[in-house]
């Protein structure tokens, strides 16, 4: 089995956006989101069109601003829906089929065709935190304990190669509650021993030395983590249409031609071969299956 990559190898690892200061102002603007409910955001919003109304102002200025600004959201979004803009929601989007798997030493995808497509077993380290507090993220003692995150994040970022960090992603519940939402990273390392060492490591133990000492302070704080390390031939994925997520985001340290060090990309194509069915990318089928069930030239994932 050979697979083909869909991006170009790297010179350092892909960084975790959400606090590697290469989006600033998305993180700002859904963490001030997040403070309060869609229902106080929209008083506000109203409480701030009364003052306007109740200064000297003509109604060209105290309807203006806001008539215009609603205008201009709406003639961007039918621009977007009848393609006359390009869609920045698009932006890095992947087309067709894809997976993520680990590649080889030499940075290569081939396998066997007797082996398990994903390339080894990997580790997933899931880390949670939420805040109790009428103030959210603005709660005393939430500011520090994302300070010593942010640390600990940078701190993987910075030693992949040396603590198996192999790529993160950042996602907020929404099943429980509208505003200061619980807030889980999933990180991904080769092993288990990867995140026993990086839970010993001295950024880690920094927050750790921190929350031991102060956690009682604030009971309206809480924070959690799981741990999972699943064997070569038990895990698998599949993507279409998405920008890179979940494992689609890490990326894997391979000595290049040099002897030097690169950085390998664990997406690939899917639309054919035995990355396309279940199956196929458990290494127990040739992506084959689908056609069995449907018949020949019916298969419903074929693109």
């Amino acid at each position: 089995m050979q697979f083909t990559p869909l991006f170009s190898d790297l010179d350092s690892p892909v960084r975790h956006k959400s606090h590697a200061g290469q989006n600033p102002w998305t993180i700002f603007h859904n963490n001030i989101r997040d403070l309060l409910t869609i229902q106080t955001w929209l008083l506000l919003g109203a409480a701030l069109q009364c003052l306007l109304f109740i200064l000297p102002l003509s109604p060209t200025y105290q309807y203006g601003p806001c008539l215009l600004a609603i205008a201009l959201k709406v003639i961007d979004a039918i621009l977007v829906a009848l393609r006359l803009k390009a869609n920045p929601l698009m932006i890095n989007c992947v087309p067709g089929k894809h997976a993520a798997v680990i590649p080889n030493t030499d940075g290569s995808f081939s396998r066997p065709d007797d082996g398990f497509p994903g390339g080894e077993k990997i580790a997933v380290f899931l880390l949670n935190s939420r805040s109790n507090h009428p103030l959210g993220i603005l709660a005393p003692g939430y500011r520090k304990l994302a300070k010593f995150y942010a640390r600990m994040v940078r701190d993987l970022g910075s030693r992949a190669e040396e603590t198996g960090y192999l790529g993160a992603k950042m996602w907020h519940n929404v099943d429980e509650r509208t505003a200061a939402v619980e807030r889980m990273t999933v990180f991904y390392f080769r092993n288990l021993d990867c995140v026993h060492k990086f839970a010993h490591s001295d950024s880690h133990r920094e927050g750790w030395d921190w929350w031991s000492r102060t956690g009682r302070q604030y009971p309206y704080l809480g924070f959690s983590h799981e741990a999972y390390e699943v064997p070569a031939g038990n895990w698998e994925n599949i993507y279409d249409q998405c920008q890179p997520t979940g494992l689609g985001t890490a990326s894997v340290p391979v000595k290049d031609e040099r002897g030097g060090t690169k950085w390998v990309r664990t997406v690939v194509d899917a639309n054919r071969g035995g990355l396309r069915t279940h199956k196929g990318r458990m290494g127990i089928g040739g992506g084959e299956e689908n056609v069995r069930a449907y018949g020949e030239g019916i298969d419903p994932y074929d693109v």
